[in-house]
């Protein structure tokens, strides 16, 4: 793994090497202190000719003095070389590097908005959509001086038409919510809605008609093209409030689910790259970016993992448990030779809910036994046996007449039957009418009632090749399983280095967060309770009383089942934890005598871990492990060339209790403690579980009570 590279590339100039002209302005308004002086340092480019310049806070700075100004002064100004040991200083120069590399560009090569580079010539066109490459970069200083440029390649999906001429053809992408751009500023909003009004009336909010707006702007160029009678549009940016525009005036930016289903696939040959190609294509935009800024200078070297610190590390795969102490990596076949790990319960007691048209089309048919649905059912049934595991069928009469055709229809057919309903219940329906009644299904049977829901398509129950039909029993059969909260169907047969792990989450849905909680209890990766916490959080921050609950239950549970406190907990954080954070766990494990460790898990990084093999070709390597002292990267699942590049995650720690090599070997074998599906996860199931939960409690599909061993969210 010598030759393993990162997508990040250390340069060889340093801090040292670019003294700031730095300008501290005096702060005006507390309330507004971080967004600083935005207002002055927009003025202020436009008066020098568009000069590459940033701000932090109060602080203006550039590499270039700043020669005109107008009614703004500066309080004081000085110009040397950062304080690398400043965290202020280091991210005021990461900014004016970014701002300097952005202005170096030739004109009209990229749209450029916050680090990302978005190429305006597509490199594919179908149905007048662009897909257009798009470099996003990211520039750090550590307090050594080392300046590191981090670089990922995407993709942006654009109309070749503007935004007036898509609302007159009533096109489909258009819809509320949807990211529109306008180009010459680079401004990005959201759309809401069509006013009523059109561009040529006046409007209050400027005081004047929007075409005279542009026009007293020196920018009547812009708009000599647009009538007046165009309908203006309402849209809102970072602010939230609706602002009125010009649609003629902006572009629409589709995300891959917003386009059209029939042109999914070619695009995503196009945007799904192997990892040779991936690799070779952002090593080419990267340096060609570089190359117009010769101020900050490189070589080939900087690339290596090595180079920057990282140890190189190969993780095996764990061997995982299963029944009759049987050992298997695979999970397939473990529970072929072994069947599950531990069943609680003699017989899993199961409903069938089955679409009221399916029961009325199974009724009409000669032989109605040999009708696909109930040979399904009977071979699920006899699969889940030779697993281990008897599922009794206990029959509801009542649910035959419930139609899954309109979903508010549907959800009043719930509220009746739902009391006649005790036990997990797998659902039944087309696949056409599976995206619209999931969530009603959800909602109304698990988030209101506790009642575990597993659904299933026709289109699932079809299948005919036989080795995929046993793969889609042994899938659905571990849904199953997992909601039941009594069946364990694997545990990893060699410990993990702490006794318990605890993974967080904060969901975002309305400007909501709430925070997912799953507690993994003992070495063997089993997993002891999960549930939601019952508490709406601030922001990103997860509170003092959140830690509290969770810990003391996770502590708690340990003890119930293992007799004793652990000796050492494994917190594994959703995003980044914020100081206080850390201030509040370390006074509760420190108050409980309990030594722990805390991990950040970076779920996408923006970064990118190849290998150069004999074959002269980039790829990646499951379980490849990049480390330094605090920091992580792990590549922990396979690549395929028609799925593209496999993507890492970082990990950041907090604590220095075990070593970073034993922290990231936990977070590896984790990821193959997912029980619900036959596949393992990109991510340890800590942070897989927490994230689902949260999300499943953020729309209501998630109760606040019931079994805590059951996994509802699966």
């Amino acid at each position: 793994m010598k030759r393993s590279i990162l997508t990040e590339w250390q340069m060889t100039s340093k801090a040292e090497d670019f003294p700031l002209h730095m300008y501290r302005f005096p702060v005006r308004d507390w309330d507004q202190k971080y967004q600083g002086t935005y207002p002055i340092v927009s003025r202020l480019r436009r008066l020098n000719d568009w000069q590459a310049m940033a701000f932090h806070e109060s602080v203006i700075a550039s590499f270039d003095p700043i020669q005109k100004w107008e009614e703004d002064s500066p309080n004081h100004y000085e110009e040397r070389p950062i304080h690398v040991e400043s965290r202020f200083e280091r991210e005021l120069l990461q900014r004016v590097l970014l701002k300097s590399l952005e202005a170096a560009q030739p004109k009209g090569k990229y749209r450029i908005r916050y680090g990302q580079f978005v190429s305006k010539h597509p490199s594919f066109r179908i149905q007048g959509i662009g897909v257009h490459p798009a470099l996003t970069l990211q520039i750090n200083v550590d307090e050594t001086g080392v300046i590191r440029v981090g670089f990922h390649l995407s993709h942006r999906f654009i109309p070749e038409k503007h935004l007036g001429e898509l609302l007159k053809e009533g096109s489909p992408l258009i819809m509320e919510g949807v990211t529109v751009v306008d180009p010459y500023h680079q401004y990005s909003y959201r759309f809401i809605e069509e006013d009523e009004r059109t561009v040529g009336s006046f409007f209050k909010e400027v005081e004047q008609p929007l075409i005279q707006y542009y026009q007293n702007k020196s920018q009547g160029f812009r708009v000599k093209d647009v009538s007046p009678d165009t309908k203006a549009v309402k849209v809102k940016g970072k602010k939230k409030e609706p602002l009125p525009f010009i649609p003629d005036l902006l572009m629409l930016e589709a995300s891959y689910k917003q386009l059209p289903h029939q042109i999914l696939k070619p695009v995503s040959k196009e945007i799904k790259l192997s990892s040779h190609v991936k690799t070779e294509r952002m090593l080419e935009m990267v340096e060609a970016i570089l190359q117009h800024f010769p101020r900050l200078s490189y070589d080939k070297s900087g690339l290596l993992a090595s180079k920057q610190g990282y140890q190189l590390v190969k993780l095996k795969k764990p061997l995982l448990r299963f029944g009759n102490r049987h050992t298997n990596p695979l999970p397939f076949y473990g529970l072929k030779k072994g069947g599950v790990y531990r069943n609680e319960i003699d017989r899993l007691q199961v409903t069938y809910f089955v679409d009221g048209d399916l029961v009325n089309r199974i009724q009409q048919q000669a032989s109605a036994k040999d009708h696909p649905v109930p040979s399904f059912i009977r071979e699920l049934e006899e699969v889940s046996r030779r697993m281990g595991v008897e599922l009794e069928t206990i029959k509801v009469p009542s649910l035959r007449d419930v139609v899954f055709h309109d979903p508010q229809e549907l959800k009043k057919h719930l509220k009746k039957v739902n009391s006649q309903l005790r036990q997990l219940t797998v659902v039944i329906l087309e696949e056409d009418r599976a995206d619209a009644c999931y969530e009603v299904i959800k909602q109304e049977l698990t988030g209101k009632k506790a009642i575990a829901t597993q659904v299933i398509t026709l289109k699932t129950v079809d299948i005919k090749n036989q080795k995929a039909r046993e793969y889609a029993f042994y899938n659905i059969l571990l849904g199953i399983y997992g909601k039941s909260g009594r069946v364990q169907p694997w545990v990893l047969a060699q410990p993990l280095h702490s006794d318990c792990f605890i993974g967080l989450d904060v969901s975002h849905k309305d400007g909501k967060h709430r925070s997912g909680i799953v507690q993994i209890i003992g070495k063997d990766g089993r997993m002891l309770t999960t549930k939601p916490i019952q508490a709406v959080e601030k922001g990103e921050k997860i509170s003092k009383e959140t830690y509290l609950d969770l810990i003391f239950e996770a502590l708690h549970r340990y003890e119930e089942e293992f007799g004793s406190k652990p000796e050492h907990v494994t917190f594994h954080r959703d995003g980044r934890g914020l100081p206080e954070e850390m201030a509040c766990v370390k006074e509760i494990m420190a108050q409980e005598q309990v030594s722990y460790d805390f991990l950040c898990v970076i779920k996408n990084p923006q970064r990118r871990m190849a290998y150069f093999g004999e074959d002269q070709r980039w790829t990646t390597i499951q379980g490849a492990a990049y480390i330094r002292e605090k920091r992580a990267y792990l590549c922990s699942t396979e690549s395929r060339d028609y799925l593209g590049m496999a993507q890492p995650m970082r990990l950041e720690r907090e604590t220095q209790t075990l070593t970073m090599e034993q922290l990231v070997s936990d977070v590896y074998h984790l990821s193959f403690m997912h029980i619900g599906a036959l596949n393992k996860t990109r991510l340890p199931v800590t942070i897989h579980y927490a994230d689902k939960s949260s999300t499943f409690a953020n729309k209501g599909m998630l109760p606040m009570h019931g079994d805590e061993k059951a996994l509802l969210f699966l």
